[in-house]
């Protein structure tokens, strides 16, 4: 069997904590982990989800922070060897070997290189919007665009589960998301492919199933801001479906809503994993 190199995917908060002020991801943890990333000949892989985030993180700064709020980019793009395609896109082509990507454009985590380095070279939101000069092009990013964009999905997607509240979950819905997926994929439903998706996003499907829990719990108000951002955690969930593919985040919550999956064993907890406790 040919080795596996560990690939490490950095959720949004570790690039957050790292770079802020008070370091809650110390000097001595971050060592431990770049010597396991030696050690382990492992790769940082920039996630879709991290990156979306960080850059709506930056379109919402004040002009004050704008700057700051720029460092968790720079350790990204220091780091990350490997920019990924969306999370769909990406559990498609592993399990299925399909690649949905559409023909004849460029591929979306082609064109993130590019963007990071006009969003590092823009003084302010108005500068990267207008053009940054980089060489001999002038770049530019739409901040504003990009947030309707990108905010839509977990918008609709709290909405829905908001809308369905009601409802009794059906005994197969681990069946019915796994179909779901297909079909947003535009792909042809069969029973192999449900049972593949559904052996291969175990981790995936359980926080899935986790948020259609809450529908008993009136406390929890799925469109609430805080609560949006599970859309971003459940859907990173789809990477693992590479079984060398370790997510490491801050937040428990991620790994104690999936424990009883197959594949809670790639997530890793900062800062159980790396930090080094006195005695």
């Amino acid at each position: 069997m040919p080795y596996l190199r560990t690939k490490y995917i950095l959720d949004t908060d570790v690039y957050i904590k790292r770079t802020a002020i008070g370091k809650e991801v110390t000097d001595a943890g971050w060592a431990s982990f770049e010597r396991r990333l030696r050690d382990e000949r492992g790769k940082v892989l920039a996630s879709y989800i991290t990156m979306k985030e960080l850059f709506i993180r930056l379109a919402n700064s004040s002009p004050d922070y704008y700057e700051a709020n720029k460092a968790p980019l720079v350790l990204l793009s220091s780091h990350a060897r490997i920019y990924l395609e969306n999370p769909p896109q990406f559990a498609i082509k592993k399990i299925l070997g399909i690649d949905t990507a559409p023909v004849g454009q460029r591929r979306i985590q082609d064109e993130w290189p590019e963007v990071i380095q006009t969003l590092l070279a823009s003084a302010s939101i108005a500068q990267a919007c207008d053009g940054v000069r980089i060489g001999r092009e002038l770049r530019s990013f739409d901040f504003e665009h990009f947030k309707r964009i990108e905010n839509w999905p977990q918008e609709r997607y709290g909405e829905i589960l908001t809308r369905v509240r009601p409802e009794p979950i059906p005994d197969d819905a681990r069946a019915i998301i796994s179909r779901n997926l297909l079909e947003d994929c535009e792909l042809k439903v069969t029973k192999r492919r449900l049972d593949l998706l559904q052996h291969n996003l175990d981790a995936f499907l359980e926080m899935q199933m986790w948020l259609r829990k809450q529908r008993s719990n009136l406390n929890y108000n799925y469109e609430a801001p805080n609560h949006l951002t599970d859309w971003g955690d459940t859907m990173q969930l789809m990477y693992l479906a590479d079984p060398s593919v370790r997510l490491i985040t801050c937040n428990r919550k991620i790994l104690d809503r999936t424990r009883s999956s197959s594949q809670s064993h790639q997530i890793l907890i900062w800062p159980d994993e790396f930090e080094i406790r006195p005695g």
